[in-house]
């Protein structure tokens, strides 16, 4: 009887140690298939390419502000602003600035507080407004100039920021890449030429588009108060820059 038990705890043992070897055989196969079918790499080759279009804007975006503070009350306050704003359009409206290409950015109007024996005490009112004018004929360096010459005599006390676009810009950006794509191409067979690989098809890119750089001397933005003295805003040149990195398949 004790070898009759012995026996089937022998043949129990073995069958434990069998499933065990084909779960951890199992593991191995369905780890060697998820390897070639997840992390299927290929031999590339990344060669990178950069393309520069240079180009000068047309179009000036000027913003204008009015600031007006410690007024007595909200309502004259907004009356103050308002009839300085409504003198600054026109002033830009004479320098030839169309109605579509004159609007109000943010307008604010603020109690002033003051604390007198830790208590506080509304002493006046503040109010601001920033109109964004779009200045689309900007071939003669004076004329930003002027229109900012002629916003301040009419009231403007704030000129928060000059950009300089231009109208056609996709076009400049397109340009762009292609060069950068050829520049890469290029660099390719040069590659392949020297160290005797052969590059297949392209199998991936990435494009990086960094802001357009500014190249020449000329004012791109200002802050705080103005005088009405008109000067010269020239928008200089720019340089828009592509840069990409080309996948190619080694043979």
């Amino acid at each position: 009887m004790e070898e009759i038990q012995t026996s089937r705890f022998s043949d129990k043992g073995f069958i434990l140690k069998l499933v065990a070897l084909l779960l951890l055989t199992g593991i191995v196969v369905v780890s060697i298939i998820r390897d070639r079918i997840v992390s299927n790499q290929q031999w590339t080759v990344q060669v990178p390419g950069e393309g520069r279009m240079a180009y000068t804007p047309d179009v000036a975006k000027v913003t204008l502000g009015v600031q007006v503070d410690r007024v007595a009350n909200a309502e004259q306050a907004m009356k103050e602003l308002n009839d300085k704003i409504a003198r600054i359009i026109k002033a830009v409206k004479d320098q030839g600035i169309a109605d579509s290409e004159i609007k109000t950015e943010n307008y604010n109007l603020n109690p002033i507080t003051d604390y007198i024996d830790g208590r506080p005490i509304t002493s006046g009112y503040s109010a601001n407004e920033q109109l964004l004018v779009t200045i689309k004929d900007i071939s003669d360096n004076s004329r930003v100039g002027k229109i900012i010459s002629a916003a301040t005599g009419a009231g403007a006390n704030q000129v928060n920021n000059i950009a300089f676009e231009l109208s056609n810009m996709s076009q400049i950006k397109q340009e762009a890449r292609i060069k950068a794509i050829l520049d890469a191409k290029t660099k390719a067979q040069d590659l392949s030429q020297k160290t005797g690989v052969r590059l297949g098809k392209i199998v991936g890119w990435w494009e990086n588009s960094p802001m357009p750089m500014y190249d020449a001397k000329g004012g791109i933005g200002m802050g705080g108060a103005v005088t009405q003295e008109a000067a010269s805003v020239p928008s200089g040149t720019y340089e828009y820059v592509v840069e990409v990195n080309i996948n190619y398949l080694v043979k």
